[in-house]
């Protein structure tokens, strides 16, 4: 064995290999193992579509988005996507869009791949944009916003479901007024279609 090598033992599955001396304390044989041995495979039914059945979250670290995270021989990677990948591959230039609108969602068959585009038109999709306005003008694509079309789908789903806004906001990382102005109509009105109240509406004419 190369002097720069030395046998460790998997963390996922036990088995031992030979791994680099400048590998992490976390050591796994695998991409394979890296991921789903990180995978809580008996989730939660998202609400709005329980038709899709448990969520499969990721229980390791995520970053300041919400989005699973792991380091695997040098290379940070979102844990969703390495998912799909050991499922069906996933070419780099193509996003694992998730059905379930759970961000920490490794599950296969709960995410589709698809372009940023097709990703928003799913989003669109499951709250119609009422006023039918363009929605490469809006939303995530103003910079200012914290929250994608994604996130308030399933925002407004999980408010439906009876989920607090406390609970929620804590979750994408925003405050509950966010959470409040969602729901409301504040703010999202052209994905959500709830009315924008008058107090808003007087404000934009300013």
């Amino acid at each position: 064995m190369s002097a720069r090598r030395v046998v460790s033992k998997c963390v996922g599955c036990d088995g031992e290999f030979n791994k680099p001396k400048r590998t992490g304390v976390h050591d796994y044989c695998s991409l394979a193992c890296a991921v789903w041995s990180r995978v809580d495979t008996h989730g939660p039914v998202p609400a709005h579509v329980p038709e899709l059945g448990e969520c499969w979250p990721w229980t390791g670290a995520t970053n300041a988005n919400g989005y699973g995270t792991l380091g695997f021989r040098g290379a940070n990677l979102r844990a969703h996507r390495a998912a799909l990948s050991l499922s069906e591959g996933l070419r780099a230039d193509m996003m694992a869009c998730h059905k379930c609108d759970n961000r920490l969602c490794c599950r296969p068959d709960h995410m589709f791949q698809g372009t940023g585009r097709d990703n928003m038109a799913d989003c669109v999709a499951k709250r119609r944009n009422a006023d039918n306005l363009p929605i490469d003008r809006f939303g995530s694509n103003n910079g200012h916003n914290k929250l994608t079309e994604c996130d308030v789908v399933s925002i407004i789903a999980r408010r439906a479901a009876g989920e607090s806004a406390v609970d929620i906001a804590a979750e994408f990382r925003v405050s509950p007024r966010t959470i409040s102005d969602v729901t409301s109509g504040a703010n999202w009105s052209h994905i959500t279609g709830i009315p924008m109240p008058d107090y808003r509406k007087r404000k934009a004419a300013k």
